[in-house]
């Protein structure tokens, strides 16, 4: 699973930090060595979007990249 947590930090203040979003990217256990099939949670609530046959080589931040886009 990846993580990818949105915080806002007042004035740069990290005491005054805290989370606004968290996304998860779950991998379903369906892909193979070469590629993935992915869901995702967006606080916590499924979001119905899903990349399927993502090929690994491209990296986590295409991955993420693909469940930003509309």
């Amino acid at each position: 699973m990846i993580r990818i947590t949105v915080e806002i930090v007042p004035f740069g203040v990290e005491t005054h930090k805290r989370t606004i979003s968290t996304m998860e990217i779950i991998n379903d256990g369906t892909g193979s060595p070469h590629s993935g099939n992915y869901y995702s949670r967006l606080d916590g609530k499924l979001t119905g979007k899903t990349v399927k046959d993502f090929a690994r080589s491209r990296g986590s931040w295409e991955l993420i990249k693909k469940f930003l886009e509309d």
